[in-house]
């Protein structure tokens, strides 16, 4: 998964350069909190995440599960957050954004616990 991961967090870092350009050059910074947001939790986590999956060894299926539901839960968190820079109703986006990455952190954890407790390192 760590491929995954990197890969996302190239994504991610790409719209969140693009949008922090748009709002520079339009002076427009509405959308800061969607901006910090997705840099932080899609590029810098995923890429966190990324070296951990490629230094130890998790169960695919699970770092699969904690893949899709972080950078999905990401997705719905900014959703909402967009709505709410535009004052619109944005509540259940928001919060079902925040649980699946809640979910997720929690996942990540137990799975990198687990896995750095064996010490099976997978590259030196």
């Amino acid at each position: 998964m760590a491929r995954h991961f990197i890969r996302a967090a190239a994504l991610w870092l790409a719209a969140g350069v693009v949008l922090g350009a748009y709002m520079g050059a339009t002076h427009d910074h509405a959308d800061k909190q969607l901006h910090v947001h997705g840099l932080l939790l899609g590029w810098a986590s995923c890429a966190i995440f990324a070296v951990a999956y490629a230094q130890w060894e998790v169960k695919a299926a699970a770092s699969r599960t904690h893949f899709w539901l972080h950078n999905v839960g990401l997705i719905a968190l900014l959703g909402g957050l967009a709505l709410q820079a535009r004052a619109r109703t944005s509540a259940a986006l928001l919060a079902s954004g925040s649980i699946a990455l809640v979910c997720s952190a929690a996942l990540f954890l137990l799975l990198i616990w687990r896995a750095s407790a064996s010490r099976k390192v997978t590259r030196s």
